[in-house]
């Protein structure tokens, strides 16, 4: 019989009412849109009871099936001692096998199709997905693990901060500071873990690649340009810095890779609010994770601002990179075409060593 799964779930038993008798009956649970075809899984042949009524039998272990999908449950008796039916569609498949000698095949085999239907049901626990998002740069783990999981499942949640970054609460359906904290899974669920990065003093052991100086020209160009450095160790870049003159609008800093040219991005900055004061404005990396970068490879920090403030550089090789882009280009992913000039900016990198 094809019936339509209400809700993900696992299916652990398949039951069946019949009028009481004597010898051995399977019952079994298919997959097939048209007919059954794939088996997923069986009962063992277990007596037929003589009385009367329902008669539930657990499969041999659960079967997961998602919601939507058809499932046939499937039976055989050795001695049928009556079913219920009546007419009625989707009506059941019947194979060209009689009794239980050709068991529960895998596949189903071949047959036809009928305007009748049985009494006959399948019992499943729901199965729940758990979401998680990340805002800032950290990581979340579960415990069990997969993100799926049986109804009334509880889930362990970790939330990890990297580098000069902090764990700073749950949102959605979690809230608070615990952490490590538990969910139960009575539904779908979706969890936020913020981390909120805590600047260079909540990091020890940094070290900086890049400008740390104070240039005295200003620019205000709008395109979007990146500074290519060399990195001094092996570590894992964790923000970027840069000096400006204060104004206002949103910046973004990023961080790519490449030896000639920037090339792919590493990770990228929230959009910011630019800094009313004159000074270094320092954002955390928020994606994907803090970027590992070995020693002697290029780093090229990046920049674009909505209205740019004014940003500190004098004349130098090797220079900066300018895109053919500005601010509505955003931060792409090559960072694209453009042109090379000898001026160096006062923008760095924080890094922790490896």
């Amino acid at each position: 019989m094809p019936f339509t799964m209400p809700e993900n779930g696992y299916i652990h038993s398949v039951t069946m009412y019949h009028l009481g008798g004597s010898d051995d009956m399977i019952l079994a649970v298919y997959d097939g849109e048209v007919s059954p075809q794939r088996r997923l899984r069986e009962t063992v042949a277990t007596p037929v009871s003589d009385c009367t009524g329902w008669q539930t039998i657990e499969l041999t272990s659960s079967a997961y099936v998602a919601d939507g999908v058809t499932v046939w449950l499937a039976w055989c008796y050795e001695s049928n001692p009556g079913i219920k039916y009546q007419t009625g569609l989707p009506g059941r498949f019947q194979s060209e096998d009689t009794g239980c000698s050709g068991g529960m095949p895998d596949p189903f085999g071949n047959g036809s199709q009928a305007p009748y239907i049985y009494s006959i049901y399948a019992t499943y626990t729901p199965q729940y997905t758990l979401t998680t998002n990340v805002e800032g740069n950290g990581t979340v783990t579960l415990n069990p693990p997969g993100g799926t999981y049986p109804e009334g499942t509880v889930v362990t949640l970790t939330a990890t901060p990297y580098g000069c970054w902090q764990f700073d609460g749950w949102s959605g359906h979690l809230n608070g500071m615990e952490n490590p904290t538990t969910i139960t899974m009575d539904s779908d669920k979706t969890v936020t873990a913020t981390f909120a990065f805590v600047g260079l003093g909540g990091c020890s052991g940094t070290g900086t690649v890049g400008n740390t100086t104070v240039f005295a020209r200003s620019s205000t160009s709008a395109y979007r340009r990146a500074m290519p450095f060399t990195m001094p160790e092996n570590g894992e870049i964790c923000s970027v810095t840069m000096f400006h003159n204060g104004g206002s609008g949103d910046m973004i800093l990023a961080v790519y890779d490449g030896e000639g040219t920037p090339q792919n991005r590493l990770a990228i900055s929230c959009t910011a609010p630019v800094s009313g004061s004159a000074g270094w404005q320092t954002l955390g990396l928020i994606s994907p994770s803090p970027p590992y970068v070995a020693a002697g490879s290029t780093v090229w920090l990046a920049w674009v601002y909505e209205d740019n403030p004014g940003i500190r550089y004098q004349t130098g090789s090797r220079g900066s990179f300018q895109s053919t882009q500005t601010w509505s280009g955003g931060m792409p992913d090559p960072f694209g075409p453009g042109i090379q000039a000898p001026y160096i900016y006062s923008i760095y990198a924080t890094y922790i060593p490896d």
